[in-house]
């Protein structure tokens, strides 16, 4: 920017003046704050806002309240991060509606205007006596509370078969047998690179990850011969027979398959201008696809089932 005002020798002399670490500091605070006013001021312009909410704990064990809100602009929907705050103690929804409110009366937000509010189904945000919803009414009882449908729909999917769970707990170990040790993935991804693969490392599997299960799977399945090579060098010869049987492989084609469909699916729920009718339809649509696949799948035919279509025809549909 100087370089630009007044010239690049104006430019070089101001690069040589230390900055402290707390003029640093006070700049990013000074922006973020900037920021915040004119979200604020864009709210107080719009006729109705509404709110979604997420609390989640983070590397450093801390709980953050993540607050997104959506305004009206020009006859447009607006999504803009508004709040982002640590929970020091309790995650109670008295806690989390204390920082709302909080936010709400510092800048003089109305409660009013708040048309709906989205979040999670933890007691803390839907709790009859004391949670999030029940303060919020309190305050606005215009609002509409919705239970998010991505949420709902990940809830939905981490109900497996007895089967199935069994085999994506013990695809769940042999990775974390590799990742959870430095030497395991470095040997691993030289062993990849000497046997040409795609991939020279596997993914991790989390939970509060929605899309990790299904990317965890995929990998496995594109490394399955470089990860039952690896698994025969390092003595496990247990899971080097699984990954020998069909009918185990046929299982893992199967939920790669299915897990692929909700991933596409999750991402679809997602982005500019997403709303319930959206939702709706697509995860009516989503509804169709599933009884669509297990009438195929009921009669032997596999043909929307990619991988498990060309392991095997005995699919392990429940």
């Amino acid at each position: 920017m100087v370089s630009l005002m007044v010239g690049e020798e104006a430019a070089k002399k101001v690069a040589v003046i230390p900055l402290s670490v707390n003029t640093n500091q006070r700049r990013i605070e000074d922006m973020s704050l900037d920021i915040t006013a004119q979200v604020v001021q864009k709210i107080k312009e719009s006729p109705w806002h509404a709110i979604q909410l997420d609390e989640s704990t983070d590397i450093a064990s801390y709980v953050q309240l993540i607050v997104w809100v959506r305004f009206i602009k020009a006859d447009n929907f607006v999504d803009e991060p508004l709040l982002i705050k640590p929970l020091e103690a309790t995650t109670k929804g008295e806690d989390i509606f204390g920082k709302v409110e909080q936010f709400y009366r510092d800048y003089d937000l109305d409660f009013g205007k708040l048309l709906g509010s989205t979040t999670d189904d933890a007691p803390a945000m839907l709790g009859v006596r004391s949670g999030l919803k029940t303060k919020l009414l309190e305050v606005a009882p215009q609002t509409s509370m919705v239970h998010c449908m991505i949420h709902r729909e990940t809830l939905a999917s981490r109900t497996l078969p007895e089967t199935l769970q069994s085999m994506l707990s013990e695809v769940i170990k042999m990775v974390n047998h590799i990742k959870s040790s430095a030497l395991n993935t470095r040997l691993f991804r030289l062993f990849c690179q000497e046997m040409d693969a795609d991939h020279n490392n596997l993914l991790l599997y989390t939970q509060v990850r929605w899309l990790s299960r299904g990317n965890l799977l995929l990998r496995v399945y594109e490394l399955k011969d470089e990860l039952k090579e690896f698994q025969r060098t390092q003595g496990k010869t247990a899971w080097v027979a699984l990954l020998e049987l069909d009918s185990w492989l046929s299982e893992l084609c199967y939920l790669v398959d299915i897990f692929e469909r909700l991933n596409v699916l999750n991402h679809s729920l997602q982005g500019k201008d997403a709303n319930l009718i959206i939702f709706h339809d697509k995860m009516s649509g989503f509804l169709a696809t599933l009884k669509l696949l297990a009438d195929k799948a009921a009669v032997k035919r596999c043909s929307l089932f990619p991988l498990s279509g060309g392991a095997s025809n005995d699919l392990p549909v429940r």
